[in-house]
């Protein structure tokens, strides 16, 4: 239980359909900060930097805080990548088929108050019922099924 909730693993949430999230962002060089459409590197290649800290004191190699391996002054091969910030999130919605794999359900977390709530929960034998339906959940196969339209 983590912070008065308690996962649950539920079946439903083993099915392919997932979610995905509709924002706008501003994404920036992981080597030189500035944003994507006015930098000169290319994602994916590996450049020449010099290791040292930057102005709150983060690797240039690495961006950790505490950075022990870089040595400042060595020249180590940096892959650039887009940074994504400032993010603004506009929606999320639920899709057949998510584009990043991991955003899907594998649990759902219940407030430990609803369960303290329930008739014979303290019973070991006793089972959580699915508040879509008010009885045991079978699962559902797609997204129109989950969402009651078939």
């Amino acid at each position: 239980m983590i912070a008065g909730l308690i996962s649950a693993a539920c079946r439903s949430c083993t099915c392919v359909w997932g979610m995905s999230a509709g924002f706008t962002a501003r994404r920036h060089c992981s080597l030189c900060s500035l944003d994507l459409t006015v930098c000169d590197h290319i994602p994916g290649v590996a450049y020449s930097v010099i290791a040292g800290r930057q102005a709150d004191g983060r690797c240039t190699i690495c961006n950790s805080a505490s950075c022990l391996t870089h040595t400042p002054g060595a020249t180590y091969p940096v892959v650039a990548h887009p940074i994504t910030r400032q993010a603004d999130l506009h929606e999320i919605s639920t899709v057949a088929r998510p584009r990043d794999p991991l955003a899907r359900c594998n649990a759902v977390e219940i407030p430990a108050y609803a369960i303290a709530s329930l008739p014979n929960q303290d019973d070991p034998n006793a089972s959580l019922h699915c508040e879509w339906c008010i009885a045991p959940c079978t699962g559902f196969t797609s997204v129109e099924e989950a969402l009651g339209f078939v």
